[in-house]
C-alpha cells in the first residue's frame, strides 16, 4: 500500500473519530508522505519519532500540539550508527542492507542516535494508554520497533506498517512481523 491508499485508507477507518492519539515512528516529515497529517489536521494529537534531528525540528515548527522527538526506535536501549544520504530522508535506516539497496550507494553516510523502546519512550513523554494509530515506518528495522512495546500495557487501535519485500532476509522479517 502506498502512502496515498494508507491515507485514503486512515481517512475511512478514523472517519467518525473527531480525536485520538497516534505514534507516528520514524515520521520523516510533517507534511509531505505524511500518514498522520490528516490526523493532526483533524484536531488529534500525537508523538512523532524519527533518528533525523532537522526531522523533528521541522515536526516541532509545523506541528507544535504534537510530542516531537528525535531518537530511534528499537527493541532496547542502546547506541545505534544509522545510515542515510541527506539529513532529512525517507530511507534513513538502521539497517546496512537496506540503507545499500535503497540510498546512493556512493553517498551513505553514517550518523549515531540513542535509541529507546516504545515502552521507554511512552513511559517517558506521554501519559496516554490508548494508542490508535500506530504507524511505524522504520526502513527494515520495524520488527524491532515492535518488540520493544508492552501490549498488555497499552491498549492499540490500528498498527500500521511499511515493509519492504526486497530481499529474503526482508520476506522473513515480513513474515515475522505478521
Amino acid at each position: 500500500m502506498d502512502k496515498y491508499k494508507n491515507i485514503v485508507f486512515l481517512k475511512d477507518y478514523f472517519k467518525n473519530k473527531k480525536s485520538g492519539f497516534y505514534v507516528d515512528v520514524g515520521c520523516f516529515h510533517p507534511i509531505r508522505l505524511s500518514n498522520t497529517m490528516f490526523l493532526y489536521s483533524k484536531g488529534w494529537t500525537g508523538m512523532n519519532i524519527d533518528l533525523s534531528k532537522k526531522s523533528i525540528d521541522l515536526f516541532k515548527i509545523r506541528r507544535p500540539r504534537d510530542i516531537n522527538l528525535n531518537f530511534g526506535v528499537g527493541s532496547k536501549n542502546e547506541t545505534l550508527d544509522y545510515f542515510y544520504n541527506k539529513k532529512v530522508f525517507a530511507n534513513n535506516t538502521f539497517d546496512i542492507d537496506f540503507a545499500k539497496s535503497f540510498l546512493k550507494k556512493d553517498k551513505i553516510k553514517k550518523g549515531t542516535v540513542e535509541v529507546k523502546t516504545l515502552d521507554y519512550i511512552m513511559d517517558n513523554y506521554s501519559t496516554e494508554k490508548k494508542i490508535d494509530l500506530l504507524d511505524i515506518d522504520a526502513e527494515g528495522y520495524d520488527f524491532e520497533v515492535l518488540k520493544g512495546i508492552n501490549y498488555e500495557k497499552y491498549v492499540i487501535d490500528l498498527i500500521m506498517i511499511e515493509v519492504h519485500h526486497y530481499d529474503d532476509k526482508t520476506k522473513k522479517i515480513a513474515k515475522e512481523i505478521l
